[in-house]
């Protein structure tokens, strides 16, 4: 993505194609393997990452939530907080 998650416009733009297929209950396993699965590395791109859950969950049933989770300051793209003192 690159200068993309500099961009909200560009972000959004990005999920115009994106479509949920499952429901959480649907997808549990899958979910549950993938966060595993995940390990703390690199930046963290807490800004982009939020503007995409939210519009994915605008976009969702209604009630739909999210939930942020972080193993970092957010340090790139939209709303990176370094440097910070």
């Amino acid at each position: 993505m690159g200068d993309k998650l500099y961009n909200k416009e560009s972000i959004i733009g990005s999920l115009t194609n994106f479509k949920l297929n499952d429901t959480i209950s649907e997808a549990y396993e899958t979910l549950l393997n993938s966060i595993n699965k995940t390990e703390a590395k690199g930046q963290t791109a807490l800004g982009p990452a939020l503007i995409t859950a939210l519009e994915i969950a605008a976009k969702g049933s209604p009630g739909s939530s999210v939930i942020l989770c972080t193993d970092g300051l957010a340090n790139v793209g939209v709303g990176l907080l370094e440097p910070y003192d």
